[in-house]
C-alpha cells in the first residue's frame, strides 16, 4: 500500500497534465458515429468509434492477429514488453524483426505506461480491459479496451481488430476461412473414444507444469475428438509427479517456446516410463502458437494437433502453412522455415512425426 506523500502529489499532478495534453492533441483515426463524449472503445460494445487508425500501440497480446487482419505491422507504433518477448522469436519475429526495436509503452505486462504513451502519441492504444486502468485514469481519446470475459471474446476482439485497423472485409474474411478449414477437417476425422492429451512442461526452475481448465488447447483437443485429462483442475501452478500418473495420457504434448531438450527430460526420466504416453513414444513439442490469433495459430495447431491425435489422416499441416503464412503475412514459407516451426528435429524421436517432413 502507498502512503501519502510529496510522490503521491506528484503522481496525481503528472495524471492531471497527461490528460490535459492528449486532449488537446486529437488523435489522427477517422471517428465513425458513437455518443458524443465517448473516448474509449470496449470489445463488447458495439461500435468502438475507433477505424483506420495509422498509429497504433499494442499492448494486450493479439499483434500477430493484427498484422494479419492489417497485412503486416506499417501502422504499429509500439508494444507492450511483454507482447515484444512473446512475438519476436520464432516464424513472425523472423518476418517482421522491426519488433525487436519498436517503442515500449507498457512495461509491466500489458500494463499502459501514461508517460510513454503520450511520448508516442499513438491513434489508438489495445491494451486489456483489466491492465488498463492507469491510461482509463487520464481520459486519453485512444483507448481500445479488450474484455478477456466477454462472451464469444475470440470473435469480438477479432471485430476489434478489424475496425480498429481500418479493414472490416478482410478481418471477417480471414474468419470466415478459418471457420471453412475447421469444418473441412472436422469432416475428416475418425469416430472413437477421446484421446488424452496432457499439455506438459517445465518451469524455468525445474518444477512441472500442465495445461488446466483454462488452458487454450482444451477448446481445441475438444474439436478434434480429444481430451485433457487436467482440463476440469480450476487452479493454476505447479503440478505433482503423482497427478501426471494418475492422468496417464495418451499423448503429451510440451509448449515449444524455447525449444529447449523438453522431449529428452521426458523421454530419458525413469518416472515417466509409466506413462502410456512416453512408452509409446507420443511425446511432441508443440509449435509455437499465439492463442488469441484464430486464422493462423489456432488454425495451423488445430491441424497439427488432428494429424498427430489420428495419423489416418492426410497429410496437411505442411501445405497449410504455406497457404496460411502467404494469406496473412504474404511470405511464402521455404522447406527449412516449416521445419523449424515444427520442430522437425526434436520431435524426430517421437512415433510418426516422418509424416511431417518435406517430400523428398
Amino acid at each position: 500500500m502507498v502512503g501519502n506523500g510529496p510522490g503521491v502529489s506528484l503522481l496525481f499532478v503528472a495524471v492531471g497534465l497527461f490528460g490535459m495534453i492528449v486532449g488537446a492533441v486529437p488523435p489522427h483515426v477517422t471517428r465513425s458515429s458513437v455518443a458524443s463524449g465517448a473516448s474509449m472503445a470496449r470489445a463488447d460494445t458495439p461500435h468502438s468509434g475507433f477505424e483506420g487508425a495509422r498509429r497504433v500501440a499494442v499492448l494486450a497480446p493479439v499483434l500477430t492477429s493484427y498484422a494479419a487482419i492489417d497485412q503486416g505491422l506499417d501502422h504499429v507504433a509500439a508494444v507492450s514488453k511483454f507482447v515484444r518477448r512473446r512475438t519476436e522469436k520464432g516464424l513472425f519475429g523472423q518476418f517482421f524483426p522491426q519488433i525487436a526495436i519498436l517503442p515500449l509503452v507498457g512495461v509491466n505486462g500489458a500494463i499502459p505506461d501514461p508517460e510513454l504513451v503520450l511520448h508516442v502519441n499513438p491513434d489508438a492504444v489495445i491494451a486489456w480491459q483489466s491492465q488498463s486502468e492507469p491510461l482509463r485514469k487520464t481520459g486519453y481519446p485512444g483507448l481500445v479496451e479488450l474484455d478477456w470475459e466477454s462472451p464469444d471474446r475470440l470473435k469480438t476482439i477479432w471485430d476489434i481488430l478489424g475496425r480498429v485497423s481500418g479493414r472490416k472485409a478482410r478481418a471477417a474474411g480471414l474468419w470466415r476461412d478459418a471457420e471453412a478449414r475447421r469444418r473441412k477437417l472436422e469432416a475428416l476425422l475418425p469416430s472413437g473414444a477421446p484421446i488424452k492429451v496432457l499439455p506438459m512442461g517445465m518451469y524455468d526452475d525445474g518444477r512441472l507444469w500442465v495445461g488446466q481448465k483454462s488452458y487454450f488447447l482444451n477448446v481445441l483437443l475438444q474439436q478434434i475428438g480429444g481430451i485433457n485429462p487436467a482440463g476440469e483442475i480450476p487452479y493454476h501452478g505447479p503440478a505433482d509427479p503423482e497427478e501426471i500418473l494418475l492422468y496417464d495420457p495418451d499423448v503429451i504434448v510440451s509448449p515449444g517456446d524455447d525449444a529447449d531438450d523438453n522431449l529428452g527430460s521426458i523421454y530419458g526420466n525413469p518416472l515417466w516410463q509409466a506413462l502410456r504416453a512416453v512408452r509409446d513414444k507420443r511425446v511432441y513439442l508443440m509449435p509455437r502458437t499465439s492463442f488469441n490469433n484464430e486464422f493462423v495459430d489456432r488454425t495451423l495447431t488445430l491441424v497439427w494437433l488432428a494429424e498427430i491425435l489420428h495419423p489416418s489422416l492426410p497429410h496437411t499441416t505442411r501445405a497449410a502453412y504455406r497457404e496460411i503464412y502467404a494469406q496473412a503475412y504474404h511470405h511464402n514459407l521455404t522447406d527449412d522455415e516449416i521445419d523449424a516451426a515444427l520442430y522437425i528435429v526434436a520431435n524426430s524421436v517421437s512415433a510418426g512425426y516422418e509424416r511431417f517432413r518435406a517430400a523428398p
